[in-house]
């Protein structure tokens, strides 16, 4: 509360229904809304290595480094145990070569996750603010994997919500494939997911945001 105190305005980039509830808001803190990125063009072909079916799984973590390459290989070898086709994005912090190649798993540098996420029944991802919100405005459920900064609060948000769960980076093989196949069976997840998809769709983060800055300068 104190750091919020000396600030003109402080805009919270998620529903405030997302958040903890505060008994008091104060009177700075406005909350925008997710502020998500315009709609990205879809790739030529298909990123997905199987197309057959299955249930799509995608894996991003940080675009920054986060010694990151241990728990992406951990969680492509859990999934080339399930029946499932997934995308890994790595970001321009991680090699793509970092990660061995798996039949039901392709590894790519960067495809826009607006385009993959219509097609997506789970999210794996460190939980960073704009993965969180670009999954749950498309009502896929998440599993969390926080590896630092913001990430252990806005997992915590997301299972509160209900939308997903949350294992340490440290799980093994056998515990991440053993969630990924429960939060898949249980159609709770996704619902949930979807009632925050459709608060999301409620208001543009960016031009309410936007809109509090023209306030702000037209008031000074």
């Amino acid at each position: 509360m104190a750091l919020l105190e000396p600030m003109h305005i402080v805009l919270v980039a998620c529903p405030q229904g997302f958040d903890v509830a505060m008994p008091t808001l104060p009177k700075n803190v406005r909350y925008v809304g997710a502020m998500l990125d315009d709609p990205a063009t879809p790739p030529s072909a298909s990123p997905w290595p199987l197309a057959d079916g299955r249930p799509r799984v995608l894996v991003t973590f940080s675009t920054t480094y986060q010694h990151q390459e241990a728990v992406l290989r951990r969680i492509a070898a859990a999934l080339a145990m399930l029946p499932v086709e997934a995308v890994i994005t790595t970001g321009p912090a991680v090699d793509v070569h970092a990660i061995d190649p798996i039949q039901n798993v392709a590894v790519f540098r960067h495809i826009a996750h607006r385009t993959l996420l219509p097609d997506c029944a789970l999210v794996v991802t460190h939980a960073g603010l704009g993965a969180v919100m670009t999954a749950l405005a498309h009502g896929v459920p998440l599993l969390c994997m926080p590896m630092g900064r913001d990430q252990h609060d806005n997992a915590a948000r997301v299972a509160a919500c209900g939308a997903g769960c949350v294992l340490p980076p440290e799980a093994g093989v056998g515990q991440i494939s053993q969630t990924i196949s429960a939060m898949l069976a249980a159609p709770e997840y996704r619902t949930a997911a979807r009632h925050m998809a459709a608060t999301i769709a409620l208001r543009d983060g960016r031009e309410v945001a936007v809109d509090e800055l023209e306030k702000l300068l037209h008031a000074s």
